[in-house]
């Protein structure tokens, strides 16, 4: 059998073609299975392919029969099970008069390729090439080679490219973010905590990776829908980061200008690097000077008050 990153799709059916014409016939456990049957005088050939497992079976027939459909279909649940790419000599049981079944269950591109590999670690390899190699980095054929596997198991998750786009840049939005998820702020005290928080978790880069963050960027220059989801999204942190300084004491007009020198200073930080040419040791020293600058005179009082 030819491998299936080698095969060429039929627009009516969305299955390959390998001078033969594949049908999406039925599925089985929520596999699609793409088939193919053809008969001779006195042979009858059946064919089926898992295209998400890269896997499949072919048995041949001196006769006609519908037991061999069946046996087909324990061999593509066979495929479901095995964790590496094999021949598998089955048995071959006389199953009618004078019909003989010969069968073999192959693995079509001859390399390990049955384990599924979750959206996660899909979305996460994506998010490696768009730091490393920008958006020309985030292509299916590339994150399939880096994972070790073909494309067809990138179909289990995503509809195309588009899809995994729009979830990466979701995934930046909801998880790649250093201002704390805070609703209400009634004390200079709350405000405090808060602020030493965020602190922490921009210099342990916990949960805020600047890499990410500047890949995700430098793709908004190029892309008007991006950049657009960005700048919403720094508009709702910038807001979060506003009921800090409301907290502080500070009125609502200097509070929101305090957030955006906050949040700007932040994301400039690591834009001209100083990230890299500072160590963490160093960073964690320096916060409180910086705090003391950046928030202005209400956190010295509050830090004060704290005693």
């Amino acid at each position: 059998m030819a491998s299936a990153r080698e095969a060429k799709i039929d627009e009516k059916s969305q299955a390959p073609q390998y001078g033969i014409c594949w049908r999406t016939s039925y599925s089985l456990a929520g596999e699609p299975v793409w088939g193919h049957s053809g008969s001779d005088p006195g042979i009858r050939t059946q064919a089926a392919i898992l295209p998400g497992r890269n896997a499949g079976g072919a048995i041949i027939t001196n006769g006609d029969s519908d037991a061999s459909q069946e046996l087909m279909q324990d061999m593509l649940r066979l495929a479901l099970e095995i964790q590496a790419v094999r021949i598998v000599r089955l048995p071959c049981p006389r199953i009618a008069n004078n019909i003989q079944i010969s069968s073999d269950l192959y693995g079509l591109s001859g390399v390990p390729n049955t384990v599924k590999i979750p959206a996660e670690v899909w979305i996460e390899t994506a998010k490696e090439a768009l730091i490393d190699d920008g958006l020309e980095g985030v292509k299916i054929d590339r994150l399939a080679k880096k994972l070790g596997v073909t494309r067809g198991g990138f179909y289990h998750h995503f509809e195309g490219r588009s899809d995994l786009l729009d979830r990466l840049i979701d995934h930046w939005a909801t998880s790649n973010d250093f201002i704390l998820k805070v609703t209400d702020i009634d004390t200079p005290s709350q405000a405090i905590d808060t602020l030493h928080q965020m602190a922490d978790t921009l210099v342990a880069e916990k949960y805020f990776l600047p890499a990410f963050d500047l890949a995700v960027r430098e793709w908004a220059r190029i892309d008007p829908r991006i950049d657009k989801i960005v700048m919403e999204v720094d508009e709702a942190r910038i807001a979060r980061l506003t009921l800090v300084f409301s907290g502080l004491g500070y009125a609502s007009e200097e509070a929101v200008i305090r957030a955006r020198v906050f949040y700007f200073h932040q994301i400039g930080f690591y834009s001209l690097g100083h990230h890299r040419r500072q160590s963490k040791a160093e960073r964690r020293r320096n916060a409180p000077i910086y705090l003391k600058i950046v928030c202005g005179p209400r956190y010295d009082t509050a830090i004060s008050e704290a005693g």
